[in-house]
């Protein structure tokens, strides 16, 4: 889906033309920078579904960081945001998608942290990556993340969030 919103500015006693040639011009420089660069911006929000995740442990966002689509299918690579909603620190934090949808394909669906601090947001190094059937023309995702951490105790936590992604993209 392509949106390209290109304000029309009226020029006082000048004839529509000069508008249309604006215009085009404008949607050309558009194109060549879409064109050179590739970039696709993304405006993501997650919501949550089902929490039964660890009580120390909340996914709060997700940020594409880069896409491509072929034909009918759409490839992302995104990081999760993740927090400690707890007063202590929790360690080897392993984040892994086990269900999606059927017209989505997973082929690196781990991320994990090696701590993160009492109230901490942090962002994945790590990315998933995933290929979506844009046939499907589905513009919200429901995705179920296994959790799995060791809290400051020692204690081994584990459980399940399900999050619903919702996707609207805005290609320039």
């Amino acid at each position: 889906m392509v949106v390209v919103v290109v304000p029309i500015f009226r020029i006082p006693n000048r004839k529509r033309g000069f508008e249309m040639i604006f215009k085009k011009i404008l949607w050309v420089i558009v194109s060549c920078f879409i064109t050179l660069t590739g970039i696709e911006y993304q405006i993501s929000k997650a919501e949550i579904i089902m929490d039964k995740a660890p009580p120390d442990f909340a996914i709060v966002d997700y940020k594409v960081v880069s896409s491509n689509t072929n034909g009918n299918i759409l490839d992302l690579t995104f990081q999760l945001f993740s927090k400690n909603r707890g007063d202590q620190s929790i360690y080897n934090v392993k984040v892994s998608l086990s269900g999606v949808p059927k017209y989505v394909i997973v082929y690196k669906g781990e991320v994990s942290y090696p701590i993160i601090s009492p109230q901490e947001a942090v962002t994945s190094f790590d990315t998933i990556d995933i290929s979506i059937d844009n046939y499907q023309q589905i513009d919200t995702l429901p995705f179920t993340w296994n959790i799995e951490y060791v809290d400051a105790k020692g204690r081994h936590q584990k459980g399940e969030i399900i999050v619903n992604y919702k996707r609207h993209l805005l290609y320039l």
